[in-house]
């Protein structure tokens, strides 16, 4: 319980030095909580924590929360006092203390849940020093924990991040540092919470990434990369911890927000690759839509316009074509954001006219590269068969077919106007545009056909090359 006596700043770091000593010594046991002057001092710190100025409350809330680590019956009596010295509020820490000083006092804060906290926690977050992992990692969690939203957390923490207190660093770095710690922290934290995304976390996130480029030295460099990856990893995070913000065009807007810092250069390979995570998770959502018989189309162009067109074409392709359950509509509009034009019956059936052309001009090549002609298998036939009667005959039936086989082609060659050009063994000069070369060849040479090609003439059109002839 608070003390209603009033106690001097000086009895209040008397009695912090001599319980630090004893947290530090490893002397305070629980059979100390009997002695007087242990109990003294303990009451000393009640009302220090709770009514000292500000860097003498935090100092002795410090002190209490490193106390409830040492044993659980030393918590069980320093755990009210701290309750009640927060009732309202404590002064940010700032620039006080060390960061074991800060950690502890974390410790202590994480031991209330006034409705102050979420935000406070959030704050200290943003302020932390760039050296503070362990108090970081306890700011994030009593964040997630107290605040209504992730929306609400990250607003605070982006308040605290672009608050005049980080805006006058010393050094350019630190607000990148700073940020770069805050992500860390926030995606472990993010692990284990179930708070709600919240409304315009986008935004909020956006907010929290609003850096400058800073200069080009390399070590400035080095440190934006780091924190482009740490603020990219955590909107990702997100995007795969809560289904609900994959539909907000605001977050594809803040993953790209990092990449703005390389403007008008290209982000290294690392942050390219972060990007092309959020973009995979985007086009997820897009297909899961699209199998439902909608499309998102302010969703796409939202991702489109803030991550690159050519990033998303690539990715919904290779998506698109991968998923069987897509249909040729929706795979098309997935990849280029269209409608699928379908052509109109005159086109298609000159198309599907074309390709008939060319499947019968093949047939006729083929059909040339025979070296005996159905005359010609006849007279051995009739020659085999003077000795092994069963055999000329299958022969002279493969002929016979084969000859078949010649008047049907020959009927659609007439028909459809193909003709085979130029014939074998013909010298041609090698042109590039109608000949292919078995070997590299000088435009204009002479060459020698080896497998002839088709052509389809119609009258008052020039000649239409169906298959080119193979030359050497």
């Amino acid at each position: 319980m608070i003390s209603e006596k009033a106690y001097s700043a000086e009895d209040a770091l008397e009695s912090i030095a001599f319980l630090k000593s004893l947290i530090e010594t490893r002397a305070f046991k629980k059979e100390l909580l009997q002695d007087p002057r242990v109990l003294y001092s303990l009451e000393h710190l009640s009302w220090a924590a709770a009514q000292a100025p500000a860097s003498i409350r935090l100092e002795a809330l410090s002190v209490l929360g490193k106390a409830a680590e040492v044993s659980v019956p030393i918590a069980t009596v320093v755990k009210p006092i701290i309750v009640e010295a927060l009732a309202e509020s404590p002064p940010h820490t700032r620039v006080w203390g060390n960061a074991d000083e800060r950690y502890y006092f974390a410790k202590a804060v994480s031991n209330t849940s006034g409705g102050w906290v979420g935000r406070y926690a959030a704050r200290e977050l943003a302020l932390a020093g760039t050296s503070e992992v362990r108090s970081k990692e306890v700011w994030a969690n009593l964040a997630l924990a107290n605040c209504s939203s992730i929306a609400e957390a990250i607003s605070e923490i982006a308040a605290g991040l672009n608050g005049e207190e980080t805006s006058i660093a010393d050094d350019p770095l630190t607000p990148f540092r700073r940020l770069t710690r805050a992500c860390d922290a926030l995606v472990v934290a993010l692990r284990v919470s179930e708070l709600p995304a919240g409304a315009k976390l986008g935004i909020a996130l956006r907010s929290m990434f609003s850096l400058s480029a800073g200069s080009a030295t390399t070590e400035f460099v080095k440190v934006r990369e780091a924190t482009a990856l740490a603020a990219m990893d955590l909107v990702v995070a997100i995007l795969r911890l809560r289904a609900e913000t994959l539909f907000d065009p605001d977050m594809y807007r803040a993953l790209s927000a990092p990449l703005n810092w390389w403007k008008p250069a290209s982000p290294p390979a690392s942050v390219e690759e972060r990007a092309n995570r959020g973009v995979s998770l985007g086009v997820d959502a897009l297909i899961i839509v699209a199998r439902q018989g909608h499309q998102d189309a302010e969703l796409r162009k939202a991702i489109a316009g803030a991550l690159g067109s050519k990033r998303i074409e690539e990715v919904a392709s290779r998506k698109a074509n991968a998923d069987h359950s897509l249909t040729p509509k929706q795979s098309h509009w997935l990849a280029t954001g269209r409608e699928l034009q379908t052509a109109s019956n005159g086109a298609l059936a000159e198309l599907l006219e074309q390709q008939t052309d060319e499947l019968i001009g093949r047939l006729a090549v083929e059909r040339s590269r025979l070296d005996a002609t159905p005359a010609e298998i006849h007279q051995i036939a009739d020659e085999i068969g003077a000795f092994e009667p069963a055999q000329g005959s299958t022969i002279k039936n493969v002929a016979t077919h084969l000859e078949l086989l010649g008047q049907s082609i020959d009927t659609l060659l007439r028909k459809r106007g193909i003709s085979i050009s130029p014939e074998r063994d013909q010298i041609v000069k090698y042109d590039p545009r109608s000949h292919d070369a078995s070997a590299p060849m000088a435009t204009s040479a002479e060459a020698r056909v080896v497998v002839p090609g088709a052509i389809r003439s119609s009258a008052g059109r020039p000649p239409m090359i169906l298959v080119k002839p193979i030359v050497k």
